[in-house]
């Protein structure tokens, strides 16, 4: 996009699927593939350096979103909730925590228990990754213990939500 008003594609890679751009790597996700890391320093011959199963797939389920932090890459799946995966390794990324999680159900919320999940974005901050999913809202997952993540909040915003940022301190959501 050096010249705006003529850009040209400089190399394509992959196929179907989410990503994110870290300095000289590429993080993409999808349910054919996998996750997979790409080495971009040279953005006209991309190099792939490793791939791993996205652990916790259920049928059909889809990489909806990839987020990078240190040496863990944080991807949702719609139908399974969030898969870290540890990245210190370019050569060989490998699954080391999943966090499914299901609707919670009460005449409170009322919230229909068989409704599927749908995660749809995640960004990460410290020690805690932030979800969005369609149907229920705003998820905060500690990941203080990759291998371990646990819910520590959770809020019904009452609207379907499909991303997130973090600026500072402040989380802003799009519905």
């Amino acid at each position: 996009i050096s010249s705006p008003s003529e850009p040209r594609i400089a190399a394509t890679y992959g196929g179907p699927g989410v990503f994110y751009i870290n300095g000289n790597y590429a993080y993409t996700a999808d349910t054919s593939n996998g996750f997979r890391i790409q080495d971009i320093s040279n953005p006209l011959a991309p190099v792939s350096m490793g791939s791993c199963k996205l652990s916790g797939e259920q049928p059909y389920d889809e990489a909806t979103s990839v987020f990078v932090e240190g040496n863990y890459a944080y991807v949702t799946l719609l139908n399974t909730g969030l898969v870290i995966i540890d990245i210190s390794s370019k050569q060989k990324p490998s699954t080391v925590g999943t966090f499914e999680y299901e609707y919670p159900c009460d005449d409170v919320l009322n919230s229909e228990c068989d409704d599927p999940i749908s995660a749809y974005n995640v960004v990460v901050k410290g020690n805690y990754a932030y979800m969005v999913d369609f149907v229920p809202g705003l998820l905060v997952v500690d990941v203080c213990d990759p291998a371990n993540p646990q819910q520590v909040w959770w809020q019904d915003l009452k609207c379907n939500l499909y991303d997130l940022t973090i600026d500072g301190d402040h989380l802003y959501l799009a519905a």
